[in-house]
């Protein structure tokens, strides 16, 4: 059967299997409120005050059992009248956790694999990103208003001083 025939007999039959519309719904009665600061968040907006050039939104997550997988052999660089080779073996290198934060304005993105998820993994990628110009200079708090050196006094071989004597912040940036 001719392609086009094919495309034509998909497009005018009743049943398209390989069209559909997929649909969560939202039960939060709050998910509009929530959303709303997130995105004005990323417009650059905390609450009526709009973002300097100095203030910066981060927005970080984790994706976690990726598999690790090393090729058995070398690719090969494509030649003269030969293209680049790539065996299809390949070795297990067990379950890593990927965790990547993003600029949102400056879109910049910051990653590392780590072999399982927490506390300390998320610290190490927090430390990834203020240890790098523009951020290592900009004061570190969360969306949910807690500065993020407040909220790592739990945190294993913390040294902070108790959160009720520290300063909230004045404006939280990240989501």
């Amino acid at each position: 059967m001719a392609p086009e025939l094919t495309a034509r007999g998909l497009r005018e039959d009743a049943l398209k299997p390989c069209q559909f519309q997929p649909w969560i719904f939202i039960r939060d009665p709050d998910f509009r409120a929530k959303a709303q600061r997130v995105l004005d968040l990323y417009a650059r907006i905390f609450g009526v005050v709009l973002l300097g050039e100095d203030e910066y939104v981060v927005s970080s997550d984790e994706k976690t059992s990726v598999q690790a997988r090393c090729r058995c052999h070398p690719t090969l660089a494509p030649g003269r009248a030969r293209a680049m080779r790539v065996n299809h073996e390949y070795g297990r290198g067990g379950a890593l956790t990927y965790l990547a934060a993003y600029d949102v304005h400056h879109a910049k993105v910051f990653g590392r694999c780590e072999p399982k998820t927490g506390i300390v993994p998320f610290t190490n990628l927090v430390t990834q990103v203020m240890n790098t110009e523009p951020y290592n200079s900009a004061k570190p708090s969360s969306g949910s208003g807690t500065t993020a050196p407040l909220r790592t006094i739990y945190w294993p071989g913390s040294t902070d001083t108790p959160a009720d004597q520290q300063e909230e912040p004045s404006v939280a940036l990240a989501a």
